[in-house]
């Protein structure tokens, strides 16, 4: 039997005609509650663990070498970065308007200002793109290419769907790169959220945090290639503070500030793989490794799903059998190996069907680790060819 709280979430979800300000009022009040929690900064000190950067070559692929350091650290109880508030222009813009928020607190850009909000979300949202996968892109119709022409207008549809969504974490690691910041996972696997989050927020660094709003299990909902799950309510606030108790957010629903208790917190992200990214300028450390195989640890998508024919287009008969190997030590699935129709390609030059576009900055950003580059690519390949990408190889 649902109780009460499942009622009045499925009501206001069902009701079209209520606005979206009222939707993140009930938000505020189911929430935000004021639970008192035992001080988890307090706890006694784990390891860390960092990259060493060292790095194995063999031919073109690289090896990680993992290096652990024992280190007291020290953590304030409580922390708060001075931070403007402001409040989302879209229905389903959240995530866009906390990134604003975030890129003005560091640079004062007055382009992202809370004067220029609507221009401000609308830039984002055209750098980050279009795509049914919410790992990948904002998610917003069925009918992927015909909504990007009207995208902004798709973005006041009613919140809490599951066509008309928003978009991840993934996608803004590279957004916010481009604006010379770097966004970093934090509180995955093991480790403690809790206090990953504190060591992020006291040395100045915000976090966004992907929570949901109402109840409700993740739904899978079908790809071209694949599933992915969406979580209803989805929705984004920045943290900028924390004491003994929880975490201040600055809430783009509402356009204010609110008080969260950690163990809500948790509740709230738990449906996100990557619920948490600890936002800072600078400039991310040269990835020089290959950081997964198989399933791809930041768009989680399958490397598997992926068929690929490669050809010799530098008359090197050796250099298509070499990335072959490249291709499945990352886990991809190498069809078949042949010879292009002429020996004078330049770089890596890729044909792919358009259901898989998804996978092209993916497999781009594979082979850059294994020091190739990617000259062309295109969507030029049949729905009915055998293979959903062809790689050719050039000098």
């Amino acid at each position: 039997m649902e109780n009460t709280a499942d009622k009045t979430s499925e009501a206001i979800l069902a009701g079209t005609g209520i606005s979206f300000l009222l939707l993140v009022s009930f938000f505020s009040a189911l929430f935000y509650s004021q639970n008192k929690q035992s001080n988890i900064l307090s706890s006694t000190p784990k390891s860390t663990y960092s990259y060493s950067g060292q790095v194995v070559q063999q031919s073109k692929r690289q090896v990680l070498s993992l290096s652990v350091q024992n280190t007291e650290e020290v953590i304030p109880s409580t922390y708060t970065i001075p931070f403007d508030a402001r409040k989302q222009i879209f229905n389903l813009s959240c995530e866009f308007a906390a990134a604003a928020s975030i890129i003005y607190h560091f640079t004062k850009d007055p382009t992202f200002s809370e004067l220029n909000e609507k221009t401000a979300e609308e830039t984002l949202v055209k750098k980050v793109g279009v795509s049914q996968n919410p790992n990948i892109g904002v998610r917003m119709g069925v009918n992927e290419a015909s909504e990007e022409a009207i995208l902004y207008e798709n973005l006041n549809k009613r919140f809490g769907g599951t066509d008309y969504y928003g978009v991840h974490a993934p996608p803004f690691i590279e957004l916010f790169a481009t604006y010379g910041f770097v966004a970093e996972p934090i509180g995955r696997g093991n480790d403690d959220k809790i206090k990953a989050i504190a060591r992020s927020v006291s040395v100045g660094r915000p976090v966004m945090a992907w929570i949901q709003i109402g109840r409700g299990n993740p739904i899978d909902v079908a790809l071209a290639y694949d599933t992915t799950p969406i979580v209803r309510g989805e929705h984004v606030v920045v943290i900028h503070g924390y004491n003994e108790n929880g975490v201040f957010v600055m809430d783009p629903g509402t356009g204010g500030f609110r008080h969260v208790p950690y163990k809500d917190l948790l509740i709230a992200s738990s449906s996100f793989r990557m619920p948490f990214l600890s936002v800072f300028q600078g400039v991310a450390k040269e990835v020089t490794t290959i950081e997964s195989v198989g399933v791809d640890s930041i768009t989680g998508l399958n490397r598997n799903r992926v068929r690929i024919t490669v050809l010799n287009g530098s008359g090197r008969e050796a250099d298509a059998s070499e990335m072959m190997g490249i291709l499945e030590d990352f886990g991809y699935s190498v069809v078949r190996t042949g010879n292009a129709d002429n020996a004078s390609y330049e770089n890596v030059t890729l044909s792919y069907k358009p259901k898989i576009k998804d996978y092209i900055k993916l497999l781009q950003r594979d082979l850059s680790l294994a020091m190739y580059n990617v000259a062309s690519f295109s969507a030029a390949l049949d729905s009915d060819d055998k293979e959903d990408v062809v790689l050719i190889v050039g000098k």
